[in-house]
């Protein structure tokens, strides 16, 4: 084995969906001398030599909010986003890549949980990310190697704008973060400072916890072992100081080793865009602008955990989707308008950016769904986590495990309300993403301000449930799903006596009009209706779904008629 066969990578799921918004723990609270105490603590605090590496959700609590300064709701979304993180980690997974935590990561509430330590400390490390990113910007752009911009063509414009969906997940400055921090984490786990120290070791248990952030490959064969594992292979313990009777690596070595092969993943952004397939499902639809769209994948070459779909730049369009493809993979909607789109599929996370006019429905979300800078937005989706930055006029109809988090100082008028779809198969893939959410968890949001403090301020409201209603996904499959789930009994109940008076108000026209008189009112109720129709956005939606979008065999069929019917 050639150690320069080997490619170390940072996971980019872990870093984008792992990192909490500044907005909810300021940098000083998680101060390193803070982060050095926690592991020699809990240590200490141990009463079994088995539970001096794992931290429960209540030494978390007491660590955070007394000495931390925390305030509770903080520091429990900070415990939940770890497990949820770790959680959409292994969903869908492959045996030999996915990241697996020394833990299991129980399907229960996450207040009786325990984690692995070293994990939960890397996992506050990153939250660092913020402080390097404006170092890293401010050097970045006082570089004098920068080239001013050119005059491009049409074409190289439009490819500009694809390249610089880049800038988007940060994979630079995400890989910068890690190779500068790569011996500060260290530092921590060992409780002392490594500089001036030649002949440190590091523990097996410390590399394993950096499975979180790290992926391997070797030989271009991405379908590799563990972090640990590779590193202690006979062939390469010369290159990373492996000491067998200690099971431990020199300081050194290791160091040395990794940061020489941190390198740009199998499963980034750039290789999605340099390898990545285009998908062909925006090209029969008639409503979308010529050249404006597009969706690329890489899902022919990447593991099961490491998918990705892009869509970008879509106009005007009606898509649905059950694909392969979408099947648990990390979805991102850049700059899409005017569009209604159906992911029918169980996702490992979803981020929507940029994003005006546009209606959302997808299967389960088992990690986290990230929402910033939209406007006008439409969003149905079950979700484990979800997070809202710098959008406004949004309806988000949501069922979650842990309190939907509103950051930023733009958000404005942000609706709330609960789950309000369903299609066939939703409780299968329920079943499959095994998901703890709750119902009524949108009517108690964490909301943020740009000072980091928990804000009182007019920037969403929650649905009534007199003026909630379903959304009917009008696509026919096959499935048993028939009812929406997670529905407060408040809305359940609403939605009963909306059902009634209607009922009641159809018995009493029909026992008070004649034949005619009865043709009389319909005619006036459709043409009301057309007129209405086309006042709004729906009449386009309706043509689209009558025969306008063309579907091929992986599309659910349209139902040309009527939608699927509102279960009693």
């Amino acid at each position: 084995m050639d150690a320069q066969n080997v490619k170390i990578w940072v996971r980019l799921e872990s870093l984008l969906f792992g990192i909490i918004p500044e907005q909810v723990a300021t940098s000083d609270q998680l101060k390193i001398k803070y982060l050095r105490r926690i592991i020699p603590y809990i240590q200490k605090k141990a009463t079994n030599p088995d539970f001096s590496n794992v931290i429960s959700y209540r030494q978390w609590i007491h660590i955070a909010c007394d000495k931390l300064d925390f305030p509770v709701p903080v520091a429990k979304y900070y415990f939940g986003s770890f497990i949820i993180l770790c959680r959409s980690l292994q969903i869908g997974k492959s045996a030999t890549i996915a990241f697996q935590p020394k833990y299991e990561i129980l399907p229960t509430d996450f207040e009786d949980q325990v984690v692995d330590v070293y994990e939960f400390v890397i996992f506050l490390y990153i939250q660092h990310f913020s402080n390097f990113k404006s170092k890293f910007l401010s050097n970045t752009l006082s570089s004098p190697t920068q080239e001013w911009p050119s005059v491009e063509s049409t074409d190289q414009c439009l490819q500009s704008e694809i390249c610089s969906l880049k800038n988007v997940f940060d994979e630079d400055r995400y890989r910068e973060f890690v190779l500068e921090g790569m011996q500060e984490i260290f530092e921590l786990f060992a409780g002392k400072d490594f500089t001036h120290s030649r002949d440190d070791v590091i523990k097996l248990e410390w590399l394993q916890a950096f499975n979180l952030i790290l992926g391997v490959s070797l030989d271009g064969n991405i379908k590799v072992k563990t972090l640990e594992s590779l590193c202690r292979s006979e062939d390469l313990r010369t290159h990373t100081g492996f000491i067998a009777y200690q099971s431990a690596f020199l300081k050194r070595n290791l160091l040395n080793f990794l940061k020489s092969r941190l390198s740009c993943g199998p499963f980034s952004l750039q290789s999605v865009l340099r390898n990545g397939k285009v998908l062909s499902w925006l090209k029969n639809d008639q409503t979308l602008r010529s050249g404006t769209g597009h969706t690329i994948t890489n899902s022919p070459y990447a593991t099961p955990n490491s998918k990705l779909v892009l869509f970008a730049f879509i106009v005007k369009c009606t898509l649905a989707r059950m694909s392969t493809s979408l099947h648990y993979s990390n979805v991102y909607l850049h700059r899409c308008f005017s569009s209604y789109l159906y992911l029918l599929d169980p996702l490992r996370n979803l981020t929507v950016e940029k994003c005006k006019d546009v209606t959302l429905v997808t299967g389960p979300v088992s990690g986290t769904v990230y929402l910033s800078g939209c406007k006008n937005l439409k969003v149905m989706v079950i979700c484990s986590r979800l997070v809202i930055s710098d959008c406004r006029d949004c309806m988000i109809s949501v069922a979650t495990q842990i309190n939907p988090l509103l950051v930023g100082s733009k958000n404005m008028n942000i609706v709330l309300g609960p789950f309000c779809t369903y299609y066939p198969t939703l409780e299968e893939h329920l079943r499959d993403t095994n998901m703890q959410v709750q119902g009524g968890m949108f009517e108690n949001p964490l909301v943020m301000d740009d000072k980091g403090e928990m804000s009182g301020a007019n920037v969403y409201s929650v649905l009534p449930p007199e003026k909630f209603s379903y959304f009917a996904v009008p696509y026919k499959m096959s499935g048993k799903t028939n009812k929406i789930p997670f529905l407060p009994s408040s809305y359940y109940k609403s939605v009963k006596r909306q059902r009634n008076s209607l009922k009641e108000w159809q018995d009493e026209v029909k026992s008070k009009l004649n034949t005619q008189q009865m043709k009389e009112i319909q005619k006036i109720v459709r043409l009301r209706m057309k007129l209405w129709m086309r006042e709004t956005t729906f009449q386009r939606e309706l043509d689209q779904l009558s025969g306008k979008c063309k579907v091929d065999n992986s599309v659910p069929k349209v139902i040309t008629g009527n939608v699927i019917d509102i279960p009693s």
